[in-house]
This record gives C-alpha cells, sequence and structure tokens, in this order.
C-alpha cells in the first residue's frame, strides 16, 4: 500500500501513459500548515548544515509539487561523523568509511532516532524529521521542474557518484538550485511515507546505474540488514511552533 502523496504520484504518472496525453495535474500538498517561527539556515552543533527550502511549487509535466510554507533541509547527507555523536558504535561501511563520507549501514528506525534525538535536544524548538515524498522530489529538483535528473535530462559522471566503488565525501560535486548536494547518487535517501510500507529510498546510490538515479526512481527497503552499505538520510528541519 502506497502513501497517499507517492499514490497521487503514481496515479498522476499512469494516466499519462494510458492517454498519450497530458491529463489534469494534481497539486500536491501537505496538511495545514501551523504556525511557525521564520525558516533562519543554520549550522547544527552536530555540524550538519541548514539551507533554506524556499516555499512554492515546481510543476512536471505529470504533477505539481507544492512547498506550502518553508522548511530547512541538511544540504548534505549526514556523515558518519555527524551521525556516531548520536551512535558512537556504529559500524561504518567499507564503501563509505570516512568521516565526511555520508554514513550508511543505517536502518529507517536508527534514521528516524537520530531525527527524533535532534528534535529532543533542541533549545529552540525546532523539529527533526526524514521527508516525505513530496518533500523530498520538491527539494530535489531544486526549482527547476520537469527534468529527469537534478542537472538535467541527460546523466552526467561528472554530476554525481554512481556505478562506483563506493562513496564520495559529501559536497565533492555542484549543488542543486536550493544548495543540496548529492541528491543523486551517493547513498540512497531514507524518505518517510504515510502507509505501508512505511519508508522507501530515493535518489540512487553509488553502486546503482544511471536509470536508479532519475528524481523519480522508487527503491523498496532491503529485506536484508546486509544491504544497507548504499543507504543513508538527510534531515528536514520545521521552525519552532508558535504559541
Amino acid at each position: 500500500m502506497l502513501s497517499r502523496s507517492a499514490a497521487i504520484l503514481s496515479l498522476a504518472a499512469a494516466a499519462l501513459v494510458a492517454t498519450g496525453c497530458e491529463p489534469e495535474r494534481r497539486r500536491l500538498d501537505g496538511p495545514p500548515i501551523p504556525r511557525s517561527g521564520p525558516a533562519t539556515p543554520f549550522t547544527h552543533p552536530t555540524g550538519i548544515k541548514f539551507v533554506l527550502l524556499p516555499s512554492g511549487s515546481t510543476e512536471t509535466s505529470a504533477y505539481i509539487l507544492e512547498m506550502r510554507r518553508p522548511l530547512l533541509m541538511s544540504a548534505h547527507e549526514v556523515t558518519n561523523a555527524q551521525y556516531e555523536k548520536f551512535a558512537p558504535d556504529h559500524t561504518r561501511s567499507k564503501a563509505s568509511p570516512g568521516d565526511d563520507h555520508p554514513v550508511s549501514n543505517v536502518t529507517a528506525k536508527q534514521a528516524e532516532a537520530f531525527c527524533n534525538w535532534l528534535t529532543k535536544n533542541d533549545p529552540l524548538g525546532r523539529k527533526y524529521k526524514m521527508p516525505d515524498p513530496v518533500e523530498w522530489e520538491y527539494a530535489a529538483r531544486g526549482g527547476r521542474g520537469d527534468r529527469i535528473y537534478p542537472w538535467g535530462n541527460e546523466i552526467d559522471k561528472e554530476k554525481a557518484c554512481y556505478e562506483a566503488e563506493g562513496t564520495t565525501p559529501v559536497g565533492s560535486y555542484e549543488p542543486n538550485g536550493f544548495g543540496l548536494y548529492d541528491v543523486a547518487g551517493n547513498v540512497g535517501e531514507w524518505v518517510r511515507l504515510d502507509g505501508i510500507p512505511p519508508y522507501e529510498l530515493r535518489g540512487g546510490a553509488w553502486r546503482d546505474k544511471a536509470p536508479g538515479l532519475r528524481l523519480t526512481a522508487r527503491h523498496a527497503a532491503p529485506k536484508d540488514a546486509a544491504d544497507l552499505d548504499h543507504h543513508g538520510f538527510r534531515v528536514l528541519c520545521e521552525p519552532p511552533l508558535l504559541e
């Protein structure tokens, strides 16, 4: 069973294929907007740099992705050094060994536990979580609309880490239009669904071929814990709620 957001995406795409013409595009948005403080970019004590994810909309041929309020997202995938401030006994993957390489060998529940730890210890009342499919794809497109990859429609070895022997340090390639690095390649990123299954992976990883890096590509969570060496995550931050 797909989440509501993912189901709308799938239905819109299916309609396009079935009819051979552009269907009425659905506007995808989230729940009612709570009153919150400003989304101000900052660097967390763990070293995670958060950049502005502005409100607005991004149109594709099949659907409209809408961000109804500004949020903050980690500019990079969470690194080994950052994650290990929460879990110092974490076992690093041989494919992603360095402090500034993206963390892997992390389950979705462990990624959520990291986000909950950030929330619990935030003195300003900010909330941290994994993005949902709409938030992730809106962020990954970087305001560029109907593109196959974050940078355009052609795969490019100079733009992302894929078909490789392992990861590269985060930030080794150019960022997208919102200042986010490695939204394609390096490690696949956990995304939180609101149905069953509860998680999926987006963005592709160092060992994937080009199709796996497409902005619309969705990867199922692995059943074998030993197959986590190419799965990581990035964090979304909600400004503190106002009374």
